[in-house]
């Protein structure tokens, strides 16, 4: 954004009067009426959270759901001439330059009705406002229906008899059934539940201006006064956000400080020295739903009297994290021990099996809600303690957000349990603060590759691609493992050697699906790169591996803080992760760019985990993951602060 500071030193030395080709004199786009400013460098900065009280489903807006930003502008129509205005406004922290070609993806809008376009000036001092909104162009890829109801027993139980009565639908069910080796019921609930969840997703009549949520971080503001000639000149697309031009939108701040809008004698523009900064706070107190569509069994049944954890109507509505619930890879196996031990006081590890063992997967929840709690101030996640080995299990927590982003700097304040003992013994838990896609439905597709992106699915080995796909995710996964990859290990320290320190791998991820337009993804499999005074290894298995990955090598110290600060921070075209015991002093840990990798572009939510990996996702192995016994107490997690800016 160099060249818009360039033009608002030029704007302001206009309006100081040392030149009036500009007549526009004043222009105020935010009266404060108090609220908080600051000072920073020429730029007036006015800071504000958003209101996220209906965000689940009515999206963020600024300055609230029912109120509005007053601005003001003064002309010097000396002429007495009809004149015309438009104010525009663009958030520039995370946004491409005007200039470039997808510039037109930038969160920028003016009116909530874009059917209003420019507004006659009848005064020289004219006083008028606006609301920033979601959805701001009103696209019809994010309309759908009206505020969806909860699911309930009789909705299961009405769909069960629509799938009986329907012989084709029902055979398709059995066959598949029995193909995933699992009981007839349980398949016919998966494939209920997807297809009203697919039917809920599609175009409706409503606009559900979540789906493209307002970003947060810094807003610039545009203003555009028109002779009643030159405002012929303006094309309908920049008179109206809401059109196209050849069926892609174009940016007005492109339009007019750039291109032909700037060439048009009789327009006048100014870009104000006042910018906004918005930034959304997650309110833990508002407590986590239970969400029946995304529970996979159905044997549905939520753990009772958990106070602000369940699946009441007032909680569907308006608490803003969910439980999560983790795709389990049944093509793999844990050869488990059949032990329960107490980490806190193991004190050995032996290569050999002493116990007997079990092929078992890792576990979700059978009683949705048993191991979240919400105490108003914080949310705890439990992976729970194991007291009869005939019961015992291996199982993964977690909880999400149910407000979806587009970039962002996500700031996860966490207290994750101790991976490491004092004896050095891993509890087998990879601690995990994450991104992941929103939703499966076309209005959440990634930007489009013309050469294609790996598909995801559970196939590993997976080669076909497709130019469209809604998965994307950024990780932070922290595992007991070398800090070091297999092709690197004859000049490096051995497993055993690692196995002794106190320290885990910080692993910084990005799920670019191998995007075939990239053309540095297919030729570089192990390779360095520099970030500021820091240089990373990163490592994608083969040309087809889906996700891109570097790992750093941080103490365990850090999981007995009271807390730690985990940070990514998400830009078109880099993502760069943080850690730090406070914010004054984040220590850079992963960094990747669009030089070297496809940062995704679609809306995802932040999640928090407490999971069991499967030893062979990280190797070398360091802990095989089955000869670390069953837990005999609670795992906790706490979650106290969530911030987005």
């Amino acid at each position: 954004m160099i060249k818009r500071v360039l033009y608002i030193i030029f704007i302001i030395f206009v309006l100081s009067g040392c030149k009036q080709d500009n007549i526009i004199t004043a222009f105020d786009p935010i009266v404060t009426n108090g609220r908080k400013t600051e000072k920073l460098q020429d730029k007036t900065i006015v800071q504000m959270d958003f209101d996220m009280t209906n965000s689940v489903f009515e999206g963020l807006s600024l300055p609230s759901k029912d109120s509005v930003f007053e601005f003001t502008f003064t002309i010097d129509n000396k002429e007495n001439k009809k004149y015309y205005y438009k104010i525009f406004w663009q958030n520039i922290s995370y946004a491409f330059e005007d200039s470039h070609p997808l510039s037109y993806e930038n969160f920028y809008g003016s009116w909530e009705d874009t059917d209003t376009e420019f507004k006659l000036v009848k005064t020289n001092t004219v006083k008028d406002s606006f609301k920033i909104v979601s959805n701001p162009r009103n696209e019809r890829k994010y309309f759908g229906d009206d505020f969806p109801n909860q699911y309930t027993d009789k909705t299961i139980e009405d769909g069960f008899r629509v799938i009986n009565a329907d012989k084709q639908w029902y055979e398709v069910i059995k066959k598949k059934a029995e193909e995933n080796n699992v009981p007839l019921e349980e398949q016919m609930y998966k494939d209920l539940m997807w297809n009203m969840e697919n039917t809920r997703n599609q175009q409706g009549a409503t606009n559900r201006r979540e789906r493209r949520n307002a970003r947060v971080g810094n807003y610039e503001f545009m203003l555009v006064v028109a002779e009643e000639q030159a405002l012929k000149q303006i094309p309908e697309y920049i008179k109206n956000i809401a059109k196209t031009k050849d069926s892609l939108f174009v940016n007005p701040f492109d339009y007019f400080l750039n291109k032909d809008g700037k060439k048009i004698k009789g327009v006048y523009t100014v870009v104000s020295s006042k910018q906004l900064k918005a930034r959304a706070r997650f309110d833990v107190s508002k407590g986590v739903y239970i969400n029946r569509a995304a529970y996979p069994y159905y044997d549905f049944k939520v753990f009772p009297d958990n106070n602000k954890v369940g699946n009441t109507d007032s909680l569907y509505r308006y608490a803003q994290f969910e439980e999560y619930y983790h795709n389990i890879n049944t093509a793999r196996y844990i050869k488990q021990v059949q032990t329960i031990a107490d980490y806190d006081t193991l004190a050995e590890f032996s290569l050999q099996t002493p116990y007997p063992t079990l092929n078992i997967h890792p576990f979700i929840t059978n009683y949705p809600g048993k191991n979240i709690r919400c105490n108003g101030s914080a949310i705890e996640i439990f992976n729970p303690a194991n007291t009869d080995i005939k019961t015992a299990k291996k199982e993964n927590v977690g909880i999400k957000g149910r407000v979806g982003f587009t970039y962002g700097k996500f700031i996860y304040k966490i207290k994750f349990p101790e991976m490491l003992n004092k004896n050095g013994i891993w509890n087998g838990l990879t601690n995990a603060a994450w991104l992941v896609f929103q939703n499966t439905a076309e209005w959440n597709s990634r930007r489009e590759s013309k050469k294609g992106y790996v598909k995801e699915n559970y196939n590993e080995n997976e080669t076909q691609r497709v130019n469209k796909t809604n998965y994307s995710e950024i990780d932070i996964e922290m595992i007991k493992t070398s800090p070091y990859w297999p092709a690197q290990n004859k000049e490096n320290p051995s497993p055993k050697e690692i196995r002794n320190n106190h320290k885990f791998v910080f692993a910084a991820t990005n799920w670019d699906l191998a995007d075939a337009d990239n053309d540095f993804i297919k030729k570089n499999m192990l390779f360095e790169k520099q970030y500021k005074d820091k240089t990373f290894t990163y490592n994608r298995w083969n040309e087809n591996s889906r996700n891109l990955t570097s790992r750093v090598e941080v103490s365990a110290d850090i999981f007995s803080e009271p807390f730690y600060y985990y940070v990514i921070e998400w830009k078109p075209t880099e993502i760069i992760w943080y850690i730090g015991k406070d914010l004054e002093h984040l220590t850079v840990v992963g960094y990747m760019s669009d030089e070297f990798t496809s940062i995704p572009n679609n809306q995802m939510v932040p999640v928090i985990t407490q999971e069991y990996h499967y030893s062979e996702y990280w190797p070398p192995i360091i802990f095989e993951q089955g000869l670390l016994p069953y837990s005999s107490k609670d795992t906790k997690g706490v979650l106290y602060e969530l911030i987005v800016e």
